[in-house]
Protein backbone atom coordinates (compact mmCIF):
# COMPACT_ATOMS: atom_id res chain seq x y z
CA UNK A 1 0.00 0.00 0.00
CA UNK A 2 1.09 3.58 -0.66
CA UNK A 3 1.96 5.66 2.37
CA UNK A 4 0.32 9.02 3.02
CA UNK A 5 3.58 10.73 2.04
CA UNK A 6 3.69 8.84 -1.27
CA UNK A 7 0.08 9.73 -1.98
CA UNK A 8 0.80 13.36 -1.17
CA UNK A 9 3.88 13.32 -3.38
CA UNK A 10 1.91 11.81 -6.25
CA UNK A 11 -0.81 14.40 -5.81
CA UNK A 12 1.75 17.21 -5.85
CA UNK A 13 3.34 15.83 -9.04
CA UNK A 14 -0.07 15.66 -10.72
CA UNK A 15 -0.79 19.26 -9.72
CA UNK A 16 2.65 20.33 -10.94
CA UNK A 17 2.00 18.68 -14.30
CA UNK A 18 -1.33 20.45 -14.57
CA UNK A 19 0.24 23.82 -13.75
CA UNK A 20 3.10 23.16 -16.17
CA UNK A 21 0.61 22.20 -18.88
CA UNK A 22 -1.39 25.36 -18.24
CA UNK A 23 1.70 27.57 -18.51
CA UNK A 24 2.76 25.74 -21.68
CA UNK A 25 -0.68 26.34 -23.14
CA UNK A 26 -0.47 30.05 -22.32
CA UNK A 27 2.97 30.28 -23.89
CA UNK A 28 1.87 28.49 -27.05
CA UNK A 29 -1.26 30.59 -27.41
CA UNK A 30 0.79 33.73 -26.95
CA UNK A 31 3.34 32.66 -29.55
CA UNK A 32 0.72 31.68 -32.12
CA UNK A 33 -1.41 34.76 -31.56
CA UNK A 34 1.71 36.91 -31.62
CA UNK A 35 2.88 35.46 -34.92
CA UNK A 36 -0.55 35.77 -36.54
CA UNK A 37 -1.12 39.27 -35.15
CA UNK A 38 2.30 40.49 -36.25
CA UNK A 39 2.06 39.08 -39.75
CA UNK A 40 -1.52 40.25 -40.20
CA UNK A 41 -0.53 43.74 -39.05
CA UNK A 42 2.23 43.77 -41.66
CA UNK A 43 -0.12 42.24 -44.22
CA UNK A 44 -2.93 44.71 -43.74
CA UNK A 45 -0.86 47.84 -43.39
CA UNK A 46 2.50 47.95 -45.14
CA UNK A 47 0.82 49.30 -48.26
CA UNK A 48 0.02 52.49 -46.38
CA UNK A 49 3.71 53.33 -46.43
CA UNK A 50 4.14 52.87 -50.20
CA UNK A 51 7.80 51.95 -49.74
CA UNK A 52 9.63 50.19 -52.56
CA UNK A 53 12.03 47.36 -51.72
CA UNK A 54 12.76 46.26 -48.16
CA UNK A 55 9.98 47.64 -45.89
CA UNK A 56 11.93 47.01 -42.69
CA UNK A 57 15.32 48.62 -43.34
CA UNK A 58 16.09 52.13 -44.56
CA UNK A 59 19.78 51.20 -44.95
CA UNK A 60 21.50 47.94 -45.91
CA UNK A 61 18.27 46.44 -47.34
CA UNK A 62 17.87 42.69 -47.67
CA UNK A 63 16.64 40.99 -50.84
CA UNK A 64 12.84 40.71 -50.54
CA UNK A 65 10.72 39.69 -53.50
CA UNK A 66 9.46 42.48 -55.74
CA UNK A 67 6.11 40.76 -56.25
CA UNK A 68 5.54 40.45 -52.52
CA UNK A 69 6.37 44.11 -52.04
CA UNK A 70 4.28 45.15 -55.04
CA UNK A 71 1.33 43.26 -53.58
CA UNK A 72 1.73 45.24 -50.36
CA UNK A 73 1.86 48.56 -52.20
CA UNK A 74 -0.98 47.87 -54.63
CA UNK A 75 -3.53 46.10 -52.50
CA UNK A 76 -2.89 46.46 -48.78
CA UNK A 77 -3.44 50.20 -48.45
CA UNK A 78 -6.83 49.73 -46.82
CA UNK A 79 -6.21 46.40 -45.10
CA UNK A 80 -8.42 44.60 -47.63
CA UNK A 81 -8.20 40.91 -46.71
CA UNK A 82 -9.84 39.45 -49.86
CA UNK A 83 -7.63 41.56 -52.14
CA UNK A 84 -4.59 40.77 -50.02
CA UNK A 85 -5.40 37.08 -50.27
CA UNK A 86 -5.36 37.20 -54.07
CA UNK A 87 -2.16 39.24 -54.11
CA UNK A 88 -0.31 36.90 -51.75
CA UNK A 89 -1.26 33.85 -53.82
CA UNK A 90 0.12 35.59 -56.93
CA UNK A 91 3.30 36.50 -55.07
CA UNK A 92 3.74 32.88 -53.95
CA UNK A 93 3.26 31.67 -57.52
CA UNK A 94 5.90 34.03 -58.91
CA UNK A 95 8.25 34.19 -55.90
CA UNK A 96 8.16 30.78 -54.26
CA UNK A 97 11.50 31.42 -52.55
CA UNK A 98 10.32 34.45 -50.53
CA UNK A 99 9.48 33.23 -46.99
CA UNK A 100 7.54 36.36 -46.06
CA UNK A 101 4.93 35.59 -48.73
CA UNK A 102 4.44 32.06 -47.36
CA UNK A 103 4.35 33.36 -43.79
CA UNK A 104 1.64 35.86 -44.68
CA UNK A 105 -0.27 33.08 -46.41
CA UNK A 106 -0.08 31.11 -43.16
CA UNK A 107 -1.28 34.11 -41.16
CA UNK A 108 -4.33 34.45 -43.41
CA UNK A 109 -5.00 30.72 -43.17
CA UNK A 110 -4.90 30.97 -39.35
CA UNK A 111 -7.29 33.95 -39.37
CA UNK A 112 -9.77 32.15 -41.63
CA UNK A 113 -9.41 28.73 -39.99
CA UNK A 114 -8.20 27.03 -43.20
CA UNK A 115 -6.13 24.29 -41.59
CA UNK A 116 -4.99 22.51 -44.76
CA UNK A 117 -3.72 25.79 -46.13
CA UNK A 118 -2.01 26.55 -42.82
CA UNK A 119 -0.08 23.27 -42.95
CA UNK A 120 1.01 23.94 -46.53
CA UNK A 121 2.07 27.49 -45.66
CA UNK A 122 4.02 26.35 -42.59
CA UNK A 123 5.92 23.76 -44.65
CA UNK A 124 6.60 26.29 -47.43
CA UNK A 125 7.79 28.91 -44.94
CA UNK A 126 10.23 26.41 -43.42
CA UNK A 127 11.49 25.33 -46.86
CA UNK A 128 12.03 28.91 -48.02
CA UNK A 129 13.76 29.75 -44.74
CA UNK A 130 16.10 26.78 -45.10
CA UNK A 131 16.98 27.86 -48.64
CA UNK A 132 17.97 31.31 -47.32
CA UNK A 133 20.41 30.04 -44.70
CA UNK A 134 23.49 30.30 -46.92
CA UNK A 135 22.76 33.71 -48.46
CA UNK A 136 20.80 35.48 -45.68
CA UNK A 137 21.08 33.52 -42.42
CA UNK A 138 19.42 36.25 -40.37
CA UNK A 139 16.18 36.08 -42.35
CA UNK A 140 16.58 32.33 -42.73
CA UNK A 141 16.54 31.86 -38.97
CA UNK A 142 13.85 34.49 -38.52
CA UNK A 143 11.43 32.69 -40.83
CA UNK A 144 12.44 29.29 -39.51
CA UNK A 145 11.02 30.61 -36.23
CA UNK A 146 7.85 31.75 -37.99
CA UNK A 147 7.50 28.31 -39.59
CA UNK A 148 7.69 26.66 -36.17
CA UNK A 149 5.11 29.12 -34.82
CA UNK A 150 2.73 28.30 -37.68
CA UNK A 151 3.13 24.58 -37.02
CA UNK A 152 2.47 25.26 -33.35
CA UNK A 153 -0.69 27.09 -34.33
CA UNK A 154 -1.86 24.13 -36.35
CA UNK A 155 -1.08 21.69 -33.52
CA UNK A 156 -3.50 23.40 -31.11
CA UNK A 157 -6.10 24.27 -33.76
CA UNK A 158 -9.36 22.50 -34.51
CA UNK A 159 -7.64 20.94 -37.51
CA UNK A 160 -4.79 19.63 -35.35
CA UNK A 161 -5.00 18.00 -31.97
CA UNK A 162 -6.58 20.94 -30.17
CA UNK A 163 -5.07 22.68 -27.11
CA UNK A 164 -4.96 19.50 -24.99
CA UNK A 165 -3.60 16.91 -27.41
CA UNK A 166 -1.61 19.36 -29.50
CA UNK A 167 -0.06 21.17 -26.54
CA UNK A 168 3.17 19.11 -26.29
CA UNK A 169 3.89 19.43 -30.02
CA UNK A 170 3.12 23.14 -29.95
CA UNK A 171 5.32 23.72 -26.93
CA UNK A 172 8.18 21.89 -28.66
CA UNK A 173 7.69 24.18 -31.64
CA UNK A 174 7.77 27.19 -29.31
CA UNK A 175 11.17 26.11 -28.01
CA UNK A 176 12.49 25.59 -31.55
CA UNK A 177 11.16 28.99 -32.60
CA UNK A 178 12.90 30.69 -29.69
CA UNK A 179 16.15 28.91 -30.55
CA UNK A 180 15.93 30.13 -34.16
CA UNK A 181 15.24 33.68 -33.00
CA UNK A 182 18.27 33.47 -30.70
CA UNK A 183 20.44 32.45 -33.68
CA UNK A 184 19.12 35.41 -35.68
CA UNK A 185 19.81 37.68 -32.72
CA UNK A 186 23.44 36.52 -32.62
CA UNK A 187 23.85 37.68 -36.23
CA UNK A 188 22.41 41.17 -35.72
CA UNK A 189 20.61 42.04 -32.47
CA UNK A 190 19.65 45.46 -33.84
CA UNK A 191 17.98 44.25 -37.04
CA UNK A 192 14.57 46.01 -37.42
CA UNK A 193 12.71 43.03 -38.91
CA UNK A 194 13.96 40.72 -36.17
CA UNK A 195 13.08 43.18 -33.42
CA UNK A 196 9.63 43.78 -34.89
CA UNK A 197 8.69 40.12 -34.91
CA UNK A 198 10.43 39.21 -31.68
CA UNK A 199 9.03 42.25 -29.88
CA UNK A 200 5.46 41.38 -30.87
CA UNK A 201 5.93 37.72 -30.01
CA UNK A 202 7.38 38.48 -26.57
CA UNK A 203 4.65 41.05 -25.99
CA UNK A 204 1.82 38.69 -26.79
CA UNK A 205 3.37 35.72 -24.98
CA UNK A 206 3.77 37.88 -21.85
CA UNK A 207 0.19 39.06 -22.21
CA UNK A 208 -1.04 35.47 -21.94
CA UNK A 209 0.91 34.67 -18.78
CA UNK A 210 -0.14 35.23 -15.15
CA UNK A 211 3.10 37.19 -14.54
CA UNK A 212 3.88 40.15 -16.76
CA UNK A 213 7.34 41.43 -17.67
CA UNK A 214 7.40 43.51 -20.82
CA UNK A 215 10.87 45.05 -20.49
CA UNK A 216 12.38 42.84 -23.18
CA UNK A 217 9.46 43.29 -25.58
CA UNK A 218 9.52 47.07 -25.18
CA UNK A 219 13.30 47.22 -25.73
CA UNK A 220 12.95 45.18 -28.94
CA UNK A 221 10.00 47.19 -30.26
CA UNK A 222 11.95 50.42 -29.76
CA UNK A 223 14.44 49.10 -32.35
CA UNK A 224 11.76 47.85 -34.77
CA UNK A 225 10.65 49.20 -38.14
CA UNK A 226 8.47 50.35 -39.83
CA UNK A 227 7.63 53.23 -37.50
CA UNK A 228 3.88 52.80 -37.35
CA UNK A 229 4.20 49.15 -36.30
CA UNK A 230 6.70 50.17 -33.62
CA UNK A 231 4.17 52.67 -32.25
CA UNK A 232 1.41 50.04 -32.47
CA UNK A 233 3.47 47.55 -30.48
CA UNK A 234 4.37 50.12 -27.83
CA UNK A 235 0.70 51.09 -27.59
CA UNK A 236 -0.15 47.43 -26.92
CA UNK A 237 2.56 47.22 -24.27
CA UNK A 238 1.25 50.29 -22.47
CA UNK A 239 -2.28 48.91 -22.56
CA UNK A 240 -1.06 45.67 -20.95
CA UNK A 241 0.68 47.81 -18.31
CA UNK A 242 -2.60 49.67 -17.65
CA UNK A 243 -1.23 52.95 -18.98
CA UNK A 244 -4.06 53.92 -21.36
CA UNK A 245 -2.94 57.55 -21.79
CA UNK A 246 0.49 56.41 -22.97
CA UNK A 247 -1.17 53.78 -25.16
CA UNK A 248 -3.34 56.47 -26.73
CA UNK A 249 -0.32 58.68 -27.45
CA UNK A 250 1.47 55.81 -29.21
CA UNK A 251 -1.53 54.69 -31.27
CA UNK A 252 -2.16 58.27 -32.39
CA UNK A 253 1.38 58.34 -33.80
CA UNK A 254 0.74 55.07 -35.61
CA UNK A 255 -2.51 56.37 -37.10
CA UNK A 256 -0.79 59.57 -38.24
CA UNK A 257 1.40 57.37 -40.47
CA UNK A 258 -1.27 54.83 -41.52
CA UNK A 259 -4.61 56.67 -41.17
CA UNK A 260 -6.76 54.16 -43.07
CA UNK A 261 -5.64 51.04 -41.21
CA UNK A 262 -8.73 49.52 -39.54
CA UNK A 263 -6.71 47.59 -36.93
CA UNK A 264 -5.16 50.79 -35.62
CA UNK A 265 -8.50 52.61 -35.59
CA UNK A 266 -10.09 49.69 -33.75
CA UNK A 267 -7.32 49.71 -31.17
CA UNK A 268 -7.74 53.45 -30.59
CA UNK A 269 -11.45 52.90 -30.06
CA UNK A 270 -10.70 50.28 -27.41
CA UNK A 271 -8.31 52.60 -25.57
CA UNK A 272 -10.80 55.48 -25.70
CA UNK A 273 -13.48 53.13 -24.37
CA UNK A 274 -11.29 52.28 -21.39
CA UNK A 275 -10.40 55.91 -20.69
CA UNK A 276 -13.95 57.18 -21.15
CA UNK A 277 -15.48 54.47 -18.98
CA UNK A 278 -13.02 55.09 -16.15
CA UNK A 279 -13.53 58.87 -16.29
CA UNK A 280 -17.26 58.64 -17.07
CA UNK A 281 -16.46 60.91 -20.03
CA UNK A 282 -19.22 60.66 -22.63
CA UNK A 283 -17.25 62.66 -25.21
CA UNK A 284 -14.38 60.15 -25.16
CA UNK A 285 -16.85 57.29 -25.43
CA UNK A 286 -18.46 58.96 -28.42
CA UNK A 287 -15.04 59.26 -30.05
CA UNK A 288 -14.61 55.51 -29.49
CA UNK A 289 -18.03 54.94 -31.07
CA UNK A 290 -16.92 56.89 -34.14
CA UNK A 291 -13.83 54.70 -34.44
CA UNK A 292 -15.87 51.50 -34.16
CA UNK A 293 -18.34 52.70 -36.79
CA UNK A 294 -15.44 53.62 -39.10
CA UNK A 295 -14.11 50.06 -38.81
CA UNK A 296 -17.55 48.55 -39.47
CA UNK A 297 -17.80 50.59 -42.66
CA UNK A 298 -14.93 48.43 -43.94
CA UNK A 299 -16.78 45.21 -43.13
CA UNK A 300 -16.36 43.74 -46.62
CA UNK A 301 -12.58 44.01 -46.27
CA UNK A 302 -12.20 42.38 -42.84
CA UNK A 303 -12.63 38.88 -41.38
CA UNK A 304 -16.22 38.20 -40.34
CA UNK A 305 -15.37 37.09 -36.76
CA UNK A 306 -13.71 40.45 -36.09
CA UNK A 307 -16.71 42.34 -37.46
CA UNK A 308 -19.23 40.22 -35.54
CA UNK A 309 -17.38 40.67 -32.26
CA UNK A 310 -17.06 44.41 -32.77
CA UNK A 311 -20.69 44.90 -33.75
CA UNK A 312 -22.40 42.54 -31.32
CA UNK A 313 -20.12 42.89 -28.30
CA UNK A 314 -17.85 45.94 -28.17
CA UNK A 315 -20.09 48.49 -29.90
CA UNK A 316 -23.25 47.27 -28.18
CA UNK A 317 -21.67 47.51 -24.72
CA UNK A 318 -20.21 50.92 -25.53
CA UNK A 319 -23.56 52.34 -26.63
CA UNK A 320 -25.20 50.97 -23.51
CA UNK A 321 -22.59 52.75 -21.38
CA UNK A 322 -23.06 56.01 -23.28
CA UNK A 323 -26.82 55.77 -22.75
CA UNK A 324 -26.44 55.11 -19.05
CA UNK A 325 -24.00 57.99 -18.52
CA UNK A 326 -26.18 60.33 -20.55
CA UNK A 327 -29.14 59.59 -18.28
CA UNK A 328 -31.06 57.79 -20.98
CA UNK A 329 -31.08 54.27 -19.50
CA UNK A 330 -34.48 52.72 -19.23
Amino acid sequence: MRTAQEKHGGSMKTKARKVSGKVQGMLVKGLVRGTAATLVAILSSLGNLAIAGDPFRSSDPHDIGDRTEAAFEALFVEGNYPAANDAILKAIDEEPGEPLAHALNGALAYVYGDWDRLQAAAAATEAAATALMDTDPLRGNLYAAVGHALWGGFAISEGGGGPLQGGPEAFSRLQQAQAALNRANEIDPDDPELNLLRGFLDLLVAGNLPFLNLDGAIAQLQKAQPDYLRHYGLAMANRYLDQPNLALAEIEQAIAIAPENPHLIHFRGQVLTKLGTAARDVSQLQQAEQDYVAVLEKHEQLPRPMIRHLEHNELRRLRRTIQELSGGAT
